[in-house]
């Protein structure tokens, strides 16, 4: 478990999403992947296993930028009210590209540091 010092709120995941890839970035650099799930996830490891070998074969080496997901089609309409509302000022646009649901994905650790370094490059306007 990885600790931050904010609000544990909703609106804050990005913060513990970016806080648990720099954990990952300075600790786990060796690691062959690793796996980013909310506490109601489960993950069946041997199957996780078994994917694994089906999808890399025998090699010990994963690809640099891997990322695993059950990915969320093109066109989901961001929803506006609600718990999970996003507003106009966070998403301006009406429509998702296609993107990582995120109650679970693998990636690799050199590509958690990627994405470590781009969450600190400022957002071009919209």
């Amino acid at each position: 478990m990885v600790v931050g010092s904010f609000h544990d709120h909703y609106h804050n995941l990005t913060y513990k999403h970016v806080m648990g890839l720099r954990w990952v970035n300075h600790n786990c650099p060796q690691a062959k992947y690793v796996v980013k799930a909310d506490d109601d996830a489960f993950i069946n490891i041997l199957s996780l296993q078994d994917l694994m070998y089906r999808t890399f074969g025998k090699s010990s080496s994963i690809p640099h930028n891997t990322l695993a997901c059950n990915v969320l089609p093109e066109g989901t309409i961001p929803q506006r009210a609600g718990k999970w509302a996003v507003t106009k000022n966070d998403y301006p646009w009406n429509k998702y590209p296609p993107y990582c649901a995120g109650l679970a994905y693998l990636l690799t650790p050199h590509l958690a540091g990627q994405l470590f370094r781009a969450a600190h490059v400022p957002s071009p306007p919209a």
